[in-house]
């Protein structure tokens, strides 16, 4: 076998990906309980004041150890679902791959 040289190989390409999620992380323990028994309740026909009103009587506090109100249930589930959302929004986009040897 001979060998006449070296040979160059380039590869370009370009991947790009997009999204909004500053950070992910998955909701553990009390946290994701918390929500778990809102949204069942909120499923369930209860309004944001039910549900703070509800959690006050079984004395469930937030995992900060605050008392519920109705802004509080009302943030906690929109934040969950701006989370739940980011967790969707993402595209990966390339270029074609060009491969040139000379």
């Amino acid at each position: 076998m001979t060998y006449f040289g070296f040979k160059e190989i380039h590869i370009d390409f370009t991947v790009t990906i997009r999204t909004s999620a500053l950070s992910q992380f998955n909701l553990k323990g009390y946290r994701f309980e918390q929500i778990q028994k809102i949204l069942k309740l909120r499923n369930e026909g209860f309004t944001d004041q039910q549900i703070a009103d509800h959690f006050k009587i079984q004395n469930i506090k937030t995992p900060t150890g605050k008392k519920y109100t109705k802004q509080l249930v009302l943030m906690t589930r929109y934040k969950y679902n701006k989370r739940i959302q980011r967790s969707r929004e993402y595209s990966v986009r390339t270029t074609p791959m060009i491969i040139e040897i000379s």
